[in-house]
């Protein structure tokens, strides 16, 4: 058709006559020159921050009141940024000429909400999305136009509107009856990939959506395995299925932590070669850098043995710690965990001083707050950032609190020095409280789970500050209701459930995904 673009590049790529890789929300030719990039041809707008620079404001910069009229998801979206944004209109562009080109659009302007709203999804496989979506199969479309609904409705800070359910049931309907076709051999890798695509927006959409735990996620945790099994590794020169394959690897791990599905898969060739190769790659935002060490690699790698380490203390108070077999089978895990936290010693540490050294994280000081642990508190450019120092240090405290009850079921007497250790790996996480109060809720709630291990350390006011922390980010959704005892028993339940203790509950899935 006349008057339609055949490419989506943007316009300082098409300008400047250089191939553009569509890798929205910011391209890399645009990256790489460090210029404003006024993403696909089919978004009519972009939107430049009042503190940008003056070479951005001055290329027709105008503000405009948003349109009166009933919007569209993507209209409402950037009704929503419209106070604290510019819109500019950097050169002449073809507006959207379908819904799939709205969608593209509504997309790419949550990809660019900034570092309070969608900063997560930079790093996710949804910023390969929109030039993808013309070519995407109707489940993903369904979703994404349930992801853009579920955003505007949370960006007006109002709960799911009707026409946001209306498009859950279709959405759903629409993944159920692709995971229908999959134990039957009737999909071929473009519709896994489509599927898996469409499985992780919808846990990217879950936790806005309802007060309880995705009753479906467990279905959706063995079709990802079975799915990835099957898939194999991802091709080298596809960026979007190794973001999607490096996302769905970490939903398994979570999912593996609340009780779910193994995933020794992804220790075994070819999986292995692959994920070490993933590993290292693709870090987009340069102030997560520090967390794509050789280091943290491994140690996520690791991670799912947690789960095994927890449900074999599960087995030893059933059974008995004083069999032979025990013994010596708990000497083995011992080690494991001993040979674990000297490597998340070494691993925060390094990390801790990376991350000091890029400013990416700051000391503030405090003499007139009333726990010691947050006189000093951390504080983070990027919500990203604190959210994997975070869940680095709570693998720590996991692992410590396990050796300790190790300590007491067979020396009959608490270590101490563990103890303290334990102790002060929690003031760690308790130092970024401040920094979360300053988040909206739904951007810090990736930090709950890792708030959640630290409470059993937590005494007197330490105790209040966390359940303040967690009634923070529960204030979007109340799943406790402001309920203190409430939350109480539930942190409470968290800590013993992580070190095997007691058994863990699906409710605990919502947590860690």
């Amino acid at each position: 058709m006349v008057g339609i673009p055949r490419t989506k590049a943007c316009q300082n790529c098409k300008r400047r006559r250089v191939k553009c890789d569509e890798n929205w929300p910011t391209c890399s030719q645009c990256r790489r020159s460090k210029t404003p990039c006024p993403g696909p041809t089919t978004t009519s707008i972009r939107f430049v921050s009042h503190n940008g620079p003056e070479s951005a404001k001055q290329i027709g910069t105008s503000e405009q009141e948003p349109s009166s009229t009933a919007a569209k998801p993507e209209q409402a979206v950037r009704k929503s940024v419209i106070k604290r944004f510019v819109m500019v209109n950097p050169s002449p562009r073809t507006p959207p000429v379908a819904p799939v080109d709205h969608l593209s659009s509504c997309l790419a302007t949550l990809l660019e909400y900034g570092p309070e709203g969608c900063t997560f999804l930079q790093k996710s496989p949804i910023r390969y999305i929109p030039r993808r979506l013309s070519q995407s199969s109707p489940v993903v479309v369904d979703m994404i136009s349930l992801f853009c609904s579920v955003w505007t409705d949370h960006c007006h800070q109002q709960p799911p509107s009707q026409v946001t359910s209306r498009r859950y049931d279709i959405a759903l309907r629409g993944l159920q009856n692709a995971l229908q076709k999959l134990p039957k051999g009737r999909v071929d890798r473009a519709q896994m990939i489509d599927t898996l695509t469409a499985i992780t927006l919808l846990q990217k959409t879950q936790p806005l959506l309802s007060r309880e735990a995705d009753p479906s996620w467990g279905v959706h945790a063995v079709a990802i395995k079975h799915m990835m099994i099957e898939m194999g590794p991802p091709e080298k020169d596809d960026s979007f299925e190794a973001a999607l394959v490096k996302e769905n690897r970490s939903l398994l791990i979570r999912n593996r932590l609340a009780g779910g599905p193994e995933v020794d898969f992804l220790n075994e060739s070819p999986w292995k070669e692959a994920m070490v190769r993933l590993g290292t790659e693709d870090w987009l935002v340069d102030e997560l850098e520090p967390f794509g060490s050789e280091d943290c690699f491994k140690l996520e790698l690791r991670t799912p043995r947690m789960q095994d380490w927890a449900d074999f203390i599960v087995r030893i108070r059933t059974e008995g710690p004083y069999t032979e077999e025990m013994k010596g089978l708990s000497a083995i895990v011992i080690n494991e965990m001993l040979e674990h936290a000297e490597l998340l010693r070494r691993t925060i540490g390094v990390t801790t001083k990376a991350l000091l050294a890029r400013g990416t994280m700051v000391v503030k000081t405090d003499p007139s707050e009333l726990v010691a642990f947050m006189r000093k508190s951390y504080s983070f450019t990027h919500a990203s950032a604190a959210a994997m120092f975070c869940t680095l240090v709570s693998v720590q405290v996991i692992v410590l609190r396990s050796l300790y009850e190790f300590s007491v079921m067979y020396d009959g007497v608490p270590d101490e020095a563990l103890y303290t250790e334990y102790r002060d790996v929690c003031g760690q996480i308790w130092m970024v409280i401040p920094y979360i109060h300053t988040l909206k809720p739904v951007t810090g709630l990736a930090m709950l789970g890792t708030i959640s291990v630290t409470f059993e350390a937590a005494v007197g006011e330490e105790r209040e500050k966390v359940i303040d922390v967690v009634n923070h980010l529960d204030s979007y959704l109340l799943r406790f209701n402001k309920d203190r005892a409430m939350i109480a028993d539930f942190l409470l339940h968290v800590c013993k459930a992580v070190t095997g203790r007691v058994p863990v509950h699906g409710h605990l899935s919502w947590i860690t995904t």
